[in-house]
């Protein structure tokens, strides 16, 4: 069978952002509706991103849906046990966190099935960063993707932490003689994973405005899907440190509008339908909403369930 008239072979970017991770849930529902979700062929993600992904291997919307519901700012950032001098003093002075994830790490032990990441077969790197210098004045770090598939449940539950360990938050993570931090200090959008596949396009999923001075080699072997959406990043940075339960619908909603329109238009357009002829392809392609001059649309925020009944309908048409 010519390549042409094969189906295009897709690889995942799951950026990090804090609590705007569920505009990432609200893409997926989108490329189920639009039918790439069996497309996808390896997958890669930092620090929130990270949990998106395990997510994503439900196959299961209203259950991811459902898992982000229960975490809030209680859990994501309980406080320690001790004063609050002593608190800012250690964060400052041992590079500790301000909060305790004991909460969190409860909870995922609890409700996430981390089996699957264990039984998959589709391949799924967790960006890092990795503290490879450190004195009294300077510590630098080092970007480290790591394979999680076939790793054992513990292993996963302490990457999972280690790629969203914020600095000065969050403590940092040790890991196999190592330590580890967010990816924000290294590589928040890890596309170095994926250049080992045979990929025709790659999906970014980005959550924040630092994905916006981002720039690609113009000899990336496939082309780019950028879903950006330029209302959600008109919102306050702060945002992404609040877990309120109340704004997670509008992040669904921001995520399942901007995939549904961009990959609509991009259908519109004969592209996304077959593998790409990479031979004569002159140049890298970037496809987002910017890029196809609709950056000014807005969209309405609807109530999760209402979204799912909403891209049902769509698909059956």
């Amino acid at each position: 069978m010519f390549r042409a008239f094969q189906k295009p072979r897709i690889g995942i970017v799951l950026n990090g952002g804090g609590a705007r991770g569920p505009f990432q849930i609200g893409v997926y529902i989108a490329l189920k509706q639009h039918g790439y979700i069996d497309k996808i062929k390896a997958m890669t993600a930092s620090s929130v991103g990270a949990f998106s992904a395990t997510l994503f291997l439900l196959e299961d919307e209203k259950k991811m849906i459902d898992l982000w519901k229960l975490i809030d700012n209680k859990t994501v950032k309980a406080n320690k046990d001790f004063s609050f001098i002593k608190k800012v003093s250690s964060a400052l002075t041992k590079k500790a966190g301000y909060y305790s994830r004991d909460k969190l790490i409860d909870l995922m032990t609890d409700k996430l099935d981390l089996e699957k990441i264990y039984q998959t077969k589709l391949p799924i790197y967790f960006s890092l960063a990795k503290r490879v210098i450190e004195d009294e004045k300077n510590t630098s770090y080092q970007a480290e993707y790591i394979k999680v598939n076939n790793l054992k449940e513990d292993d996963i539950l302490t990457l999972l932490m280690a790629t969203s360990a914020i600095p000065m938050v969050f403590d940092p993570v040790p890991y196999k003689g190592n330590t580890y931090v967010d990816p924000m200090m290294a590589d928040n959008e890890p596309i170095k994973p994926l250049l080992n596949y045979d990929l025709d396009y790659v999906f970014i999923l980005p959550l924040n405005n630092s994905h916006l001075t981002k720039t690609y080699s113009p000899s990336l072997p496939f082309d780019i899907v950028d879903f950006t959406c330029p209302q959600m990043m008109e919102l306050k940075l702060k945002n992404m440190i609040d877990f309120d339960p109340t704004n997670q619908d509008s992040y669904i909603s921001l995520g399942y509008f901007t995939a549904d329109t961009l990959l609509s238009l991009l259908e519109s357009k004969g592209l996304l339908a077959n593998r790409l002829n990479l031979k004569k392809r002159k140049e890298l392609n970037i496809y987002s909403l910017s890029n196809l001059h609709i950056s000014d649309i807005r969209f309405d925020i609807m109530n999760s369930e209402d979204i799912l009944k909403l891209a049902q309908k769509q698909k059956r048409k």
